[in-house]
């Protein structure tokens, strides 16, 4: 896979346009005042700072301060990073006051405001790339239940020995494998429902690619989500449930939304999507960018054995 779509798939591209942006607002509040005009009698606007006090590196980002906010936002908006409201209206409003404001004082302080906006927006995007924590004790020794797609299932042909069935030489209870060809949100919770499951199982969750990829809609794709992660609550609220996250492709943040807040709402272990994107963009961890190889699988095994603290 091209680096620079791995880069925007796994979610990373976010941090880069935060950063452009955050260069820019370093060149917009380092500027100086200009004084207005008397006769044309025309507002203050940014000055380039002069060296000194700005430096080279404001020197640049004042220079450059559209070239970066504009690239910095299209990271931001392509990197389909979701955001919740309280985080995304403050941060368009202080970055659009920002920009706006033309006298220097109250300017340098909406700068300050957009920063602390930016690094809130970064604190709580690293919550969701980093390791998830996965409360072992409640899991051990009780069934795995997988839930997934050709991802995991293969096209059926053979090809490799699947990561379940190489996770299962390493779990020492049962490991159930519902994972099929081309299976949907909805048609994984039928195939759920039709099998008789042990009530205290655990639930590994790979699915949403086809929903994505086909004529699902968003709205429909977390309707059918929540209404499975409530079927596999219903024998047991306390049930652990392991969901690995999408990578998506540009612009696609709704299904990112759907995935992180109906998490929350059902207590789901997420798995960053940057895992199952290290395992699509291996040396030959895929044969079509999808489906796994034999060293896919291993990959995907591994990640599993780390997160449930197999040795």
């Amino acid at each position: 896979m091209n680096p620079l779509v791995s880069h925007f798939a796994n979610g990373q591209a976010f941090f880069t346009g935060a950063l452009l942006v955050m260069f820019a607002l370093t060149g917009l509040g380092f500027s100086r005042r200009q004084k207005p005009s008397e006769e044309s009698g025309n507002d203050a606007t940014p000055r380039e700072p002069t060296a000194g006090f700005g430096q080279v590196l404001a020197q640049v980002c004042f220079r450059y301060r559209w070239l970066l906010l504009i690239a910095g936002l299209l990271f931001v908006a392509a990197s389909s990073t979701p955001f919740p409201i309280w985080i995304l209206i403050p941060l368009a409003l202080s970055t659009s006051f920002a920009w706006r404001t033309r006298d220097a004082g109250q300017r340098r302080n909406l700068v300050l405001i957009t920063f602390l906006c930016w690094t809130t927006a970064i604190v709580h995007e690293l919550y969701w790339q980093w390791e998830p924590s996965v409360d072992i004790e409640a899991i051990r020794g009780r069934a795995l239940v997988v839930l997934a797609d050709s991802v995991t299932a293969g096209l059926g042909e053979g090809e490799a020995t699947t990561w379940p069935v190489l996770l299962q030489e390493r779990w020492p209870s049962e490991i159930i494998d519902l994972s099929h060809v081309g299976e949907t949100v909805i048609t994984a919770a039928d195939r759920f429902r039709k099998h008789s499951v042990p009530k205290d199982a655990a639930f590994i969750i790979e699915l949403g690619g086809n929903d994505l990829l086909g004529s699902t809609t968003v709205s429909q794709f977390r309707k059918d989500l929540d209404d499975l992660l409530y079927a596999i609550r219903r024998d047991d609220p306390e049930r652990a449930i392991l969901m690995f996250e999408l990578p998506l492709p540009p612009f696609h943040n709704a299904w990112g939304d759907v995935q992180r807040s109906l998490a929350l709402r059902h207590g789901v272990v997420l798995i960053p999507k940057r895992k199952l994107l290290s395992v699509f963009t291996a040396d030959a961890g895929t044969f079509d960018s999808i489906h796994l190889t034999q060293d896919g699988h291993n990959r995907m095994a591994t990640i599993m054995a780390k997160l449930l603290q197999l040795r």
